[in-house]
């Protein structure tokens, strides 16, 4: 798909990091003047669009963003994940393989209870946010995620489904899976854990003999 005129590399633009830093603005400052007086003949389609939205808020319907993007909210917390992704799988690791017996005390454990309930948090916060987002603009805002397009034009960044490479995915994550269970001589979950989850207590039996 060819690129749109707003992503073609502008004229003055070529050579730039060539010409002295004067030209340099001297390019941008026509640039800005170019584009202002571009705006003038717009003035009529922008004239009628005010029209049609003031009316529409005096009919009580709203002004919804249309594109791709998301808001700064939503943002946050997907690179709040990301992050927390790190800590969580590493304190996870660390207390499954019994780390905190030589490095003293049970707070690795506590590090890890503390990101992972920080983790759902955010999850339940995110899902909260689409929820909210897509009754307020009335608009599926997680149908992208599922199905990787959005509605508009725009250059087609992924040109087919890549079904092989998640399925390939998810059969790693199986297997790793798997591989644990097998490796746990109790198995991921014991029953021990199971039953003080339902109990209210995070600790293992050994910590009665404290």
């Amino acid at each position: 798909m060819a690129l749109r005129r707003t992503e073609d590399l502008h004229p003055s633009a070529a050579g730039l990091q060539d010409v002295p830093l004067h030209d340099v603005l001297g390019r941008l400052h026509a640039a800005q003047i170019a584009a202002a007086q571009a705006v003038v003949p717009a003035f009529p389609a922008l004239e009628t669009a005010a029209r049609a939205a003031a009316q529409a808020l005096r009919d009580g319907r709203r002004m919804a963003y249309v594109g791709a993007g998301s808001s700064g909210l939503m943002a946050l917390a997907v690179v709040l994940l990301l992050v927390l992704v790190v800590p969580l799988t590493l304190s996870g690791y660390a207390t499954f393989h019994d780390w905190g017996d030589f490095l003293g005390g049970d707070w690795v454990e506590d590090v890890h209870e503390f990101v992972g309930e920080t983790f759902l948090m955010v999850v339940l916060a995110h899902l909260a946010l689409m929820a909210g987002l897509s009754v307020l603009r009335q608009k599926n805002i997680a149908q992208p995620m599922l199905t990787g397009r959005v509605d508009g034009a725009g250059p087609d960044l992924a040109k087919r489904n890549h079904g092989w490479l998640a399925v390939l995915l998810l059969v790693a994550v199986l297997a790793y899976g798997a591989w644990e269970w097998q490796q746990s001589p109790n198995g991921l979950v014991t029953a021990e854990a199971i039953s003080g989850a339902w109990s209210g207590d995070h600790h293992g039996p050994e910590d009665d003999d404290d």
